[in-house]
Parts: structure tokens; sequence; C-alpha cells
């Protein structure tokens, strides 16, 4: 096709390249589209990206696998705006996670908010007997 890779890790029946290896300072002077590396400061393969529209860099690339999606389930009592979840979420993540209150699916950033801890706050506390149910875990690239 024209190009020609001289690179003495690829062996006749390899099954693997290595690709470049360093820390965040290392790389290229003029990274281009498409660039792979493994950071060793962050300890995963990263790309190299421009939109073409501002705000060029390198990618983490994730996993692929399973991530685990939380659901935890509370009762309100018409007095407690303050629920336990099993992952902390900082203060404008709200969106990361899916929150009903008797089936009605509640506002991110407006119904409830988050700290930085295990804990979501609402606005006004949910009415007595209804169900709370908390789903996160979305965002999550771990797998097991």
């Amino acid at each position: 096709m024209g190009r020609f890779v001289k690179n003495a890790q690829i062996h006749t029946g390899s099954y693997a390249a290595r690709v470049p290896v360093g820390t965040n300072s290392l790389g290229p002077t003029a990274p281009q589209n498409g660039q792979i590396r493994y950071n060793t400061d962050t300890g995963g393969m990263e790309i190299y990206v421009d939109p073409g529209y501002g705000f060029p860099s390198w990618k983490q690339l994730a996993v692929v696998g399973k991530s685990e999606i939380n659901k935890i389930t509370h009762t309100g009592d018409g007095v407690t705006t303050a629920f336990g979840m099993a992952i902390p979420y900082n203060a404008g993540k709200e969106a990361e996670v899916m929150i009903f209150v008797g089936n009605v699916h509640q506002n991110p950033g407006v119904a409830y908010t988050f700290d930085g801890s295990n804990i979501v706050t609402f606005t006004s506390a949910p009415n007595i007997g209804l169900t709370i149910v908390i789903l996160h875990g979305f965002n999550s690239t771990a797998t097991y």
C-alpha cells in the first residue's frame, strides 16, 4: 500500500506489535490524528484526536467490558432530603445518575444535587411512602 513499517519487535507469526511507551511529557512535538501510545503516567492506551474545531488532545481509550449499574432504593418519609448511594458523585455530575421518585424521573441538578459524598440531597423531601430508586454507574468503564 506504499508504506512499510520497520519494527524489530514484529516477527513472522507474531500476534502483537509494541506501541510507543512513555510519560505525559514524552511524545511527538506535532502529533497527528490517529497516533497511539501507551502512557506510563496514566497506565493506559491513548489516541491523539484533533476534531478540527479546537481542543486537540491525547484521549485515553476505554476497555470494553461490562460495567456494574447500581440500584439503590429508599422510601420517602416526607421529612428526609438526604439519601445514600454506593458511589460518591461531585456537584455538577447529577446528569450521570437516574433518580425516580414514585416512578417519576427527577430533573438532574434541579430536583437533587451531590456534594462529593455518597449522598444525594433532594431540594424537597419525597412524600411519605413514595419509593425512591437511584440508578448509577452508567458512566463507568470499569470491567469485572
